[in-house]
């Protein structure tokens, strides 16, 4: 229970239960400036099982001379889930080197999640966290590199995560980075990861353009992929974009489907282009987010009236919050709630234009079943 809590709160039963349990689950909170301290204490603590480390910033600037003691962390024998906070301490290409180096011994470490948002990462430092790919037992790994520098070398580089034979889960948080056609096109790839069911790939506010959701469609081929989350919000993907993206539609696999789709210009025929997810045999669970995106009523209605007749969703989200979706398409959006076999719907019509009719669209959630959320 201790082990599947990642919890000692177990060992304040008796003593027995104190010495068996005490130094298998640890969490540290502090400033950068004690990092090399509790690296020192660390190299006592040979039964530990679970790591995580809240780091925040001091006035003092970080020390990557001192990281060097990190390398205790691949020395843990019995180490199987390490959890990194490590945002916005001016870790640096320096900073990533020394972390993915000090890691490459770790033999039990299945689970990792390593958060170095805001840190002044560019491509050498996603080329060293590539190298995680080594680890041998690693099968959930988590990779929040928000507001850095990484362009497509660094995408290319971690798309070499795909040559894991035991990878089961992987997030890759790249927003506000340098990514273009090139780095998308390669971390496409991903899906080729041979044990690979859960994937998602948060790029918003990069340059992946139509181009690249073209190559993310490709992902349909992934034979064991379950669960895909796309985050591509800000990427002038366009209609072309969106109507590649409808093509994963096919995949023979996806049950859990997500795409974030916020502010590229869409318009109606992209809005109509995702209409063709009716046709999908295995995706039960599909989350649409189009915010901001220039649709009107004629693409609401064709979007609507597309999805009403699916014969496999269960579960669907829609966010069209900012669109002029006016009276007609509001209302073909709240009639998705009869969808034979739907069990949730969830719709978000927030500062949306819908014309002088609107206020009748909220008269109409009174009678809705509870399954709709309406905002």
């Amino acid at each position: 229970l201790g082990d599947f809590l990642q919890s000692p709160i177990l060992s304040h039963i008796c003593l027995r239960n104190w010495l068996l349990l005490q130094g298998r689950h640890l969490q540290f909170q502090g400033p950068t400036t004690v990092l090399p301290k509790v690296f020192t204490v660390l190299r006592d603590v040979q039964h530990l099982r679970s790591l995580s480390f809240h780091v925040h910033h001091s006035c003092t600037p970080l020390d990557v001379e001192g990281l060097k003691d990190m390398e205790v962390l691949g020395t843990l024998p019995a180490l199987k889930d390490l959890r990194l906070h490590f945002k916005s301490i001016g870790f640096g290409d320096a900073g990533a080197k020394a972390l993915a180096a000090s890691l490459q011994g770790a033999p039990s470490l299945q689970t990792l999640l390593v958060d170095l948002g805001s840190n002044d990462v560019g491509d050498e430092g996603a080329q060293a966290l590539a190298e995680l790919r080594h680890l041998p037992a690693l099968q959930h790994l988590t990779l929040d590199l928000d507001f850095n520098a990484v362009g497509d070398s660094g995408a290319e580089a971690l798309a070499m995560l795909r040559t894991m034979q035991g990878l089961r889960t992987l997030t890759l948080r790249l927003d506000f980075n340098n990514v273009g056609t090139a780095g998308a096109r390669a971390l496409a790839r991903l899906g080729e990861a041979p044990a690979l069911g859960s994937l998602a790939l948060h790029l918003g506010c990069n340059n992946v353009g139509h181009e690249g959701a073209e190559a993310f469609a490709e992902l349909k081929a992934a034979p064991l992929l379950q669960n895909l989350v796309l985050g591509l919000v800000y990427n002038n993907v366009g209609a072309c974009g969106a109507t590649s993206l409808a093509k994963l539609r096919s995949s023979r696999s996806l049950e859990t489907l997500s795409l974030l789709l916020d502010s590229n210009g869409l318009g109606d025929d992209g809005a109509a282009a995702l209409a063709k997810f009716k046709y999908a045999h295995c995706i039960r669970s599909l989350t649409l987010s189009l915010e901001s995106n220039n649709v009107g009523p004629d693409g609401t209605q064709a979007l609507a009236k597309g999805l009403a007749e699916s014969k496999h969703l269960r579960v669907l989200a829609m966010d069209v919050n900012s669109n002029a979706v006016g009276a007609t398409g509001a209302q073909a959006l709240l009639a998705l709630k009869d969808l034979n076999g739907l069990h949730g719907l969830r719709l978000n019509l927030g500062n949306c234009d819908l014309g002088p009719d609107g206020g009748k669209i909220w008269d109409l959630q009174a009678g809705a079943p509870r399954a709709l959320t309406l905002h």
